[in-house]
């Protein structure tokens, strides 16, 4: 019988627990370790690991990672909140990979489920590549695509992610298992550009939209857990505007320099002073 291949696996709270039950029923594969970050744990997979007598490694920042030991063949990726110091990741006797959540090199670093969406892409989908010392740069092995529903929210696609990324995962572990060298695929870095555009160009809205589709592309854009331009000096301000001919309406949200305002033909975000700012309330009525 063939020598099992002994798995870690750096998780992200429950993302990674549907693959973990996967994995601990094949025969194939034994997992030595999750490691996780310290606020991320999740009860699902505390419960998993402690059902299956795997080592649930606890760590408050990424420089315990430096004196850590993996002994493992294959490290994997998922969705991990630090970036990973090469002696760690080259402890990996065979591999170590990434599942991440975009078909590279479009969308790489944070968020990618929400670059996907604000930037209206035709298609989305799973990469998994070796892991290098820059964010989402090394060779890719695989991946997945699937057409991308119009105004889907993160959350649902989301879900369609995880479950593709399962099984793209477990497709390339057996290849990875049986060959001791795939170097993958070099992505191309013109694709790789890290001040996305967004689209509607400068994040104009369609109010011709439903409630809902309007609802998904601010929020995507703009929700501070999100961060889809939280990286940037906009910061978590609401960033679009459409051109109305009545600047009499309902105050929707305030940011620290504007109100958002709807009105009969649409919705305008307009600057404000800070004394106006300190007695305008959301719910009032504004008139210009």
């Amino acid at each position: 019988m063939k020598n099992k291949i002994n798995l870690a696996i750096c998780a992200y709270k429950g993302s990674s627990v549907g693959l973990l039950n996967k994995l601990v029923i094949d025969e194939r594969y034994v997992i030595n370790k999750v490691i996780t970050s310290f606020d991320k744990v999740n009860n699902s997979l505390e419960e998993l690991c402690k059902l299956h007598n795997i080592d649930l490694i606890l760590i408050k920042n990424k420089t315990e990672l430096i004196t850590l030991k993996l002994n493992c063949d294959i490290l994997i990726v998922n969705s991990f909140p630090f970036k990973l110091p090469k002696t760690f990741f080259k402890q990996a006797k065979l591999y170590a990979i990434n599942v991440h959540h975009s078909l590279l090199p479009k969308f790489k670093g944070k968020h990618p489920i929400n670059w996907n969406i604000v930037s209206s892409s035709k298609f989305c989908g799973v990469s998994i590549h070796h892991l290098s010392e820059d964010f989402d740069s090394g060779r890719i092995i695989s991946q997945a695509a699937i057409p991308l529903p119009q105004y889907i929210s993160s959350k649902e696609l989301s879900i369609k992610l995880i479950n593709l990324s399962e099984d793209i995962l477990l497709c390339t572990l057996e290849i990875l298992s049986n060959f001791k060298e795939i170097r993958g695929m070099k992505a191309n870095a013109n694709g790789g550009d890290w001040k996305r555009p967004r689209i509607p160009k400068d994040g104009l809205i369609d109010f011709n939209l439903t409630d809902k589709q309007i609802k998904i592309m601010v929020t995507e854009s703009t929700e501070s857990d999100h961060a889809s331009y939280g990286n940037t000096e906009r910061g978590r301000k609401i960033f679009f505007e459409s051109i109305v001919s009545n600047r009499t309406g309902l105050i929707l949200a305030k940011t620290d320099h504007s109100i958002l305002v709807k009105t009969k033909s649409g919705i305008i975000n307009l600057k404000v002073s800070k004394q106006d700012l300190k007695i305008l309330k959301i719910g009032d009525i504004f008139t210009q």
